[in-house]
């Protein structure tokens, strides 16, 4: 029987040869008692398995126990040369395979389209789309109802408007709200499914802005997405300065109004009593009258319209009248 042996720079004890048992050495170098080798003699129609090929290999590891390690290293080179695929692309798929097992989940379709997951953000603001020319009256239900139906919940509905006021003919003075930012209003809240469904049903409400998510092939539902502090402290400070320019120019028209400009007063070097004038500014604006008297030191005009069809003597600052000219 032959009886092969595996050159290793170092005798190894022989063992007979079978089909299933061949040793192969660090320098794949096979060969039998005789001096032949049962692999490379082989007829080169004869293709050596490569199960047969491992088996041998796998079998002179184990025989090669008490190799150097250099002799180790370049059997276990072998034994990856003698694979089929690159052992570098294994190791790089495998990593690859275990970093994508460590990324982050996403999360399912129920958690997207969940709103109870809001409620851990704690209080946030939260923007509501509105009506354009009912806001004030929405604003004050929703306050109503919020404050009726969830007394333990704290929140605060802000509606970003500026407060101008108009005086009539009759005197009186009514008040407009105009928007800052027109069809939205915000509310200051813990979120959960109770007050989301609570707050869209309210009337004027027309539902939240956020992000849309498909809830199916026909509709989307939209997740409230909270707004920025800092976007809601410019929404304050340009309210306030809004709201500073025009009780600023409302106080200047009860006043009288706003200085006539030089260019204005091109005609008062002829403002002498007879004298048709025209009434710049204050609450006569734009009458047409006759100067009757005229004050240089006092600076006051005494000047006769006609009010409702009838003559009244009204007395004006300099300033506040022009002389017309033909």
């Amino acid at each position: 029987m032959l009886t092969p042996q595996i050159h290793t720079g170092m005798l190894l004890s022989p063992r007979p040869y079978s089909s299933s048992s061949l040793y192969l050495g660090p320098t794949s170098s096979i060969s039998c008692t005789d001096g032949t080798s049962p692999i490379r003699s082989a007829p080169s129609a004869i293709a050596v398995p490569f199960k047969m090929r491992l088996k041998c290999l796998t079998e002179a590891t184990e025989a090669a126990a008490e190799l150097t390690a250099r002799e180790r290293r370049q059997l276990r080179q072998q034994r990856r040369e003698a694979k089929d695929s690159n052992w570098r692309e294994q190791v790089e798929d495998r990593l690859l395979l275990e970093a994508k097992k460590r990324k982050k989940a996403k999360p399912s379709r129920a958690a997207r389209l969940s709103v109870n997951g809001l409620m851990a953000l704690g209080p946030q603001w939260w923007a509501l789309r509105v009506s354009r020319t009912r806001a004030p009256e929405i604003a004050t239900r929703l306050t109503r109802a919020l404050s009726t139906n969830f007394p333990e919940v704290e929140f605060k509905v802000y509606n970003p408007s500026v407060r101008e006021s108009r005086k009539l003919k009759d005197g009186t003075i009514r008040i407009k709200h105009r928007p800052i930012v027109p069809g939205i209003m915000y509310l200051h809240c813990k979120l959960n499914r109770q007050v989301h469904d609570f707050v869209k049903t309210c009337q004027g409400v027309q539902g939240f802005l956020g992000s849309q998510i498909e809830a199916n092939k026909e509709e989307y539902f939209v997740k409230p997405r909270p707004i920025d502090a800092d976007e809601i402290e410019a929404i304050l400070q340009q309210e306030k300065e809004e709201q500073d320019t025009v009780d600023k120019a409302f106080k200047e028209k009860e006043a009288g109004g706003k200085k006539p400009s030089r260019r204005n007063n091109l005609n008062q070097a002829y403002l002498l009593p007879g004298v048709n004038v025209r009434v710049l500014s204050g609450p006569f604006a734009d009458y047409t009258g006759s100067l009757k008297e005229i004050d240089l030191k006092k600076k006051k005009a005494t000047v006769h319209l006609v009010l409702f069809g009838k003559e009244s003597s009204v007395e004006l600052d300099i300033d506040q009248i022009d002389a017309v000219i033909a």
